[in-house]
């Protein structure tokens, strides 16, 4: 899980820098968490956008 996690970090250009306090690493970690939550949302309200016109065209054809 933490690969996935690293590999979609630096996909969004979030890089690690040398943390030595356990506070600054754990906000870090928490940033990256909350960005790639962020980006997965974005991506699920988009597909929903794009299925919804779909959907809305089937139910006119059927009534």
């Amino acid at each position: 899980m933490v690969e996935r996690i690293n590999s979609q970090a630096e996909a969004l250009g979030i890089t690690h820098p040398k943390l030595r306090r356990g506070t600054a690493i754990i906000n870090q970690h928490t940033l990256t968490y909350v960005l790639i939550n962020l980006r997965a949302l974005q991506r699920i309200r988009q597909a929903a956008a794009e299925v919804r016109p779909t959907m809305s065209d089937e139910t006119r054809r059927a009534a």
